[in-house]
């Protein structure tokens, strides 16, 4: 019984840990408009990554992430904005509205291929 219970605290620790990634479904290339993923230096590309959020002019550092019940998620941790010095506190809610279609920042983003 007591390697039952150590084992459950185990599997329970390590989900929670995996749990403050973002969802393997929002990551990738996405962009304002499909044109501007063949494009590098446009300024509608968004990069997501399992701990990091990237767009043309700013950067997050994901902490935290939490799942709501409109199927929004809600990460948070570190932002650095261009021209401005360090990092601050920052969160953002991303939402897949479609398999091809994601909101962030009241933007709707379309993934690359």
């Amino acid at each position: 019984m007591k390697r039952f219970a150590i084992a459950a605290v185990l599997a329970l620790l390590s989900t929670s840990a995996d749990a403050d990634v973002l969802p393997n479904e929002m990551l990738g290339l996405w962009a304002f408009e499909p044109a501007d993923c063949s494009d590098t230096h446009s300024d509608g590309l968004l990069k997501i990554e399992p701990n990091a959020v990237r767009f043309f002019a700013s950067s997050y550092r994901v902490r935290h992430v939490l799942r709501r019940p409109d199927g929004s998620i809600r990460a948070s941790g570190t932002v650095a904005n261009e021209g401005e010095q360090g990092r601050g506190p920052g969160s953002l809610t991303l939402k897949l509205i479609a398999r091809e279609r994601l909101r962030a920042l009241g933007h709707v983003y379309h993934r690359c291929h």
